[in-house]
């Protein structure tokens, strides 16, 4: 029979629900614990009904949340209210608690001074202590802000979980595969407020610039609002940065750092001790450390030890604690161990737009996203705070991005690796740098790492083991001139643990397992090795790039690399050159029809007078898709590519100010070749695949249900251009398919007609189906083609001759007269 379940009495509900907040911090885990340690006989009888599991619990944490998340009184089992009565308002019973508040009683006999609130809660320091509090740590600003702001004005909540990368042990296979853009995160995440309010002591892990301070911050500022808006039932935050402890010499005993903290509430030194003492005695503070990392390594134990004396002597307050890896693998008893999350979209959107939104600069947020969506490199780099505060700082003074990207990671870079510990004064990081490592020599390290994982042949190019990366760093260091050969393997340990805690350029992805903090800082680093290993001789550029240009995990580190040259003209001229060696592999016959694919993308721009690789690009996009030459039932043709290619040098053309308009010769062209495609889809059954030639006409959408009104258009152009085709064409409008209606049978035999006047007027519609090889071959041709443009667009430096070359010289047969003898 199952128990019976009482309607609690409101005024008991809201006595317990104080006590709760006070007491366990409004955390059911730590009710649980509480109440489990407080009747240790109730507890062994019921694990004994149930099996004799230890897993159980007096109340479960489902029972708790559902009647403390209540608004208004629920319903609960006698025995589970006794327990809570027993423990939170000491009444011996929840019968014995309703019989003494109904006779006006709240408080149980002999326990008068227990619930007493603490003598520094009823004083006049609360109010001083808050204000100063909140003009401490009410402020934020990191290097690129012109100016301090309210940190709730630019705060976007941070998550964290439980599931830390440390401890986990994958594969190199496993964690590639979360590199991959379609990968879907599962972790489990939770927000800071929940979980900082939830849990009684913790230890909060993350990188440089993940959120800890800031987040830390925000939620005591919550507490200390709460602490002066209800003084007798809110906890007293105290904030200590561990950067305070900066040598031995500075005061490590925590009770007298909280006293100096309270006397800030207008107090003398003897009185802070008092209420100090009072109020951690009580229960009623919650101690923030922040940033153990920032503790020497020679002071840390010693911090750790009057942290942990601190805990012990006064249990009953609660504690959290920041730090960043590598900086030790101490973590205090009983802690809850949680690691900061990257932001994820929605958090990136919310912070931009607090961030900008008083901006009157029309349009701002939506550039700004919008150009973080295409660059997914520096998308990736949002996902951390202060990065991602760095980029709108810098977009913001200037309403756009540098044109190089590699400047962005220089930025980065320079923030991690001297800004940010420069900017809030520390300067007493462990000194195993010191004569080994200096920000030159670790640029130097990184680049020398990134490089050699680029070109190992496994999987993993972007992970280390621990004893493999250690092995790297001793290697490194063992021919610098200070090394001591008796402690190499020891420096090379704490070089990697600094490398980490203080860098943050270096992570673990899991046990054991590093990577680079975001992908981009490896083609980066990349970038920087390689433009010092092949200087200037062409040889070396071609051997370099025959090896690596077409493999896609190269690709952004080519483009770091053109930028970071000091001159580009042997780089850009060796990958043009390899460009065209694609269809040089070819046999004979293939290359030949490849060749003749080509010449005629230069005929048919010519003779529509819009003469230029754009346009070449664009009649080429349209190709494939159509049957303009080549054959749309051409199977593996990166069409993407080529479409990308087209509106990229549309772009170029265009912001050069030489951008060629369509002629109606080319509108003539491509329209007859989509009205083609349109009625030869439908004769065949197949589903319509034109969605990105409306990326050049839009219209093309509306002919999709029907061709009569562009086919007039057409017939209107050919009167202009060319009467004998207007004239055959006039003849096949009055059998003009509906494509909606008509028989598959009507609408070959009308497309078989229109593709004869193509043929015979336009030297069109010959439909050539391509042999795989030869698609990989054109497929490895626009992909150089694309990787060449974007290093055109990027910030290099180059003659202006060779760049106007370059463009004029691409999607032309190697034939042509128009490709610069110098490229060949």
């Amino acid at each position: 029979m199952a128990a019976k379940a009482y309607e609690v009495d409101k005024k008991i509900f809201q006595a317990l629900l104080v006590a709760y907040q006070e007491k366990c911090g409004s955390s059911p885990s730590n009710l649980i614990d509480r109440l489990n340690q407080a009747f240790p006989e109730d507890l062994d009888v019921l694990r004994k009904k149930r099996g004799g599991s230890t897993s159980r619990d007096l109340i479960s944490d489902k029972t708790i949340r559902n009647f403390f998340n209540s608004d208004q009184p629920g319903r609960m089992v006698e025995k589970n209210l006794n327990f809570l009565c027993r423990y939170l308002l000491s009444f011996s019973s929840y019968r014995d608690a309703l019989n003494n508040y109904k006779s006006g009683n709240t408080t149980p006999r002999g326990n008068e001074l227990k619930l007493q609130p603490s003598k520094s809660l009823v004083t006049s320091w609360i109010e001083p202590y808050v204000a100063y509090f909140i003009k401490k740590y009410d402020q934020v600003r990191i290097p690129n802000m012109t100016r301090s702001a309210h940190i709730d004005s630019v705060y976007t909540e941070s998550m964290l979980s439980e599931d830390l990368r440390i401890r986990r042990r994958k594969s190199f296979l496993e964690l590639q595969a979360e590199m991959e853009p379609n990968y879907v995160e599962t972790k489990s995440r939770t927000t800071v407020s929940d979980v900082f309010s939830e849990h009684e002591r913790l230890m909060v892990w993350g990188p440089a610039g993940s959120g800890k301070t800031t987040s830390l911050k925000f939620y005591a500022l919550r507490i200390a609002e709460s602490l002066r808006s209800k003084p007798d039932g809110s906890l007293v935050p105290i904030f200590i940065e561990c950067s305070r402890f900066s040598t031995a010499e500075v005061e490590t005993d925590l009770l007298k750092v909280i006293a100096g903290k309270l006397e800030h509430g207008d107090m003398s030194p003897e009185e802070s001790q008092d209420i100090a003492k009072d109020l951690l005695k009580h229960g009623q503070c919650i101690v923030l450390l922040d940033g153990l990392d920032e503790v020497p390594k020679d002071i840390r134990p010693k911090v750790s030890r009057q942290f942990d004396i601190l805990i012990n002597k006064y249990p009953k307050n609660r504690f959290i604690l920041t730090c960043r890896y590598g900086a030790t693998e101490s973590v205090p008893e009983n802690f809850t161990e949680v690691e900061m999350t990257d932001f994820d979209q929605k958090q990136i959107y919310t912070f931009v737009h607090s961030w900008f939104k008083d901006n009157d600069e029309k349009g701002v947020i939506r550039r700004f996203l919008a150009y973080l969506k295409e660059h997914s490199n520096i998308g990736k780099l949002a996902k951390n705070p202060l990065l991602l505060t760095m980029l709108c700082s810098i977009y913001e003074q200037g309403y756009e991005f540098p044109k190089g990207k590699s400047s962005l990671f220089e930025d980065a870079t320079d923030l991690y690796l001297r800004k940010w510990d420069s900017y809030r004064r520390i300067d007493h990081r462990d000194k195993i740098y010191d004569g080994l490592l200096s920000r030159p020599k670790r640029r130097d390290l990184f680049s020398r790492l990134a490089y050699e994982g680029m070109n190992r042949q496994d999987i993993a190019k972007s992970f280390w083991r621990r004893t493999d990366l250690q092995k790297f760093i001793r290697e490194y260091i063992e021919n610098l001139k200070d090394a001591k050969e008796k402690s190499l393997d020891d420096d090379a340990r704490q070089i990697l643990d600094a490398l980490e805690s203080q860098d943050s350029l270096l992570t673990r992805s899991a046990h054991e397992v590093y990577t680079f903090s975001y992908e981009g800082f490896s083609a980066y680093f990349t970038a920087m090795k390689v433009k010092e290993e092949m200087g200037t001789e062409p040889k070396h550029w071609n051997r370099f790039l025959k090896e690596h240009a077409l493999q896609p995990e190269w690709r952004e580190s080519l483009l770091f690399t053109a930028e970071q040259l000091s001159e580009a003209n042997t780089f850009l001229k060796c990958l043009f050159k390899l460009m065209q060696q694609q269809l040089d592999v070819l046999s004979d016959t293939s290359r030949q029809r490849l060749m003749e694919a080509f010449e005629w993308l230069e005929q048919a721009t010519d003779g529509a007078k819009v003469s230029s690789s754009a346009w070449r690009a664009c009649f080429l996009s349209f190709d494939l898709e159509t049957d303009l030459r080549i054959s749309r039932k051409t199977k593996g043709m990166d069409n993407q590519t080529a479409q990308r290619v087209a509106t990229k040098l549309r772009a170029v053309n265009k912001q050069a100010g030489s951008l060629k308009s369509r002629t109606d010769a080319a509108k003539l062209s491509l329209d007859l070749a989509v009205i083609h495609t349109l009625v030869m889809d439908r004769a065949e059954n197949l589903p319509t695949k034109i969605e990105m030639l409306e990326h050049y006409d839009p219209t093309y959408r509306a002919a999709q249900q029907d061709i009569s009104d562009r086919y007039k258009d057409s017939i209107e152009l050919a009167e202009k251009l060319k009467p004998e085709l207007a004239e055959e064409l006039h003849q096949l409008t009055d059998s003009i398919p509906n494509l909606e209606q008509a028989s598959c049978k009507a609408c070959q035999n009308w497309a078989e007609a229109l593709q004869v006047l193509m043929k015979q007027y336009l030297y069109e519609g010959y439909a050539i189906v391509l042999e795989p090889q030869e698609v990989d071959a054109l497929n490895n041709y626009l992909y150089l083609c694309e990787l060449l443009v974007d290093c055109l667009q990027a910030d290099i430096y180059c003659s202006k001759s060779l760049r106007e070359d370059l463009l004029e010289a691409l999607m032309l047969p190697s034939s042509s007269d128009k490709i610069p003898g110098t490229l060949l």
